[in-house]
């Protein structure tokens, strides 16, 4: 009987049904809610976990987070949010994130999803029309780029408002091309990070390396030692 081999099956499988949990959900909910929070909060914006509440007669529960912008000058306008904490397709969530624009009446949507179950060359944020698909490093607490989706269709949301208004000193081009400049950055973000966990498995592998090596030397060395103890010994 392997203990270890038991038991890292055991936690193993007890991760996996952590994965599957709607609780796993929840948290991943609660941390973007409280990323966005934040956000909201220096804004002016109003934030609104609506996940477990349903929504019109069907009391349909798609839409887990509505963003609630808040502008002088335009009315209040909505930001529907699909957050899955597990394995999704992207057919489907785009699917989800429609359904919960319609849902919370709200006029574009963002799929949330962790960063870790989306393709290695998949883009931390990727745009479907009018709804956007973003990734964020749940373990480390990095929701980069939900910050960075919230405030950009925020901005071109209240343009386009303001524009609708009869508004005319607002620069929409400037504005636009800032946000595209802010996604690029985002991408570079993410190789740069990409590179960085590589070096750092390099390293670890290197210094792992180094260690063995460490104890070879100490071993023929004293392996050296104790054959001059044993001269020593013939010398008698």
């Amino acid at each position: 009987l392997n203990v270890d081999e038991t038991l890292s099956q055991k936690e193993q499988e007890i991760a996996e049904l952590k994965d599957k949990s709607s609780h796993k959900g929840i948290h991943f909910e609660n941390d973007a809610v409280d990323a966005l929070q934040d956000i909201a909060d220096v804004l002016g914006d109003r934030i609104e976990h609506t996940g477990g509440s349903g929504e019109g007669a069907s009391r349909s529960k798609v839409g887990d987070i509505v963003i609630v912008i808040q502008h002088q000058g335009v009315p209040e306008m909505r930001i529907a949010i699909e957050a899955k904490a597990g394995s999704i397709s992207r057919k489907k969530l785009i699917e989800q994130v429609r359904n919960g624009v319609t849902n919370r009446n709200a006029v574009r949507g963002i799929g949330l999803m962790d960063r870790k179950y989306m393709g290695k060359t998949q883009h931390v944020l990727g745009q479907e029309g009018e709804n956007y698909i973003i990734g964020v490093d749940w373990a480390e607490d990095d929701f980069l780029a939900l910050e960075v989706t919230y405030r950009m269709l925020r901005s071109i949301m209240i343009a386009e408002a303001l524009r609708m208004n009869g508004t005319d000193t607002i620069d929409v081009d400037a504005i636009q091309k800032r946000l595209e400049q802010a996604k690029t950055d985002l991408g570079m973000i993410q190789s740069m990070k990409v590179q960085t966990t590589s070096a750092i498995g390099t390293l670890e592998s290197v210094r792992s390396n180094m260690d063995v090596m460490e104890k070879k030397v100490r071993g023929q060395l004293s392996e050296a030692e104790y054959l001059l103890r044993d001269d020593e010994g013939d010398e008698e």
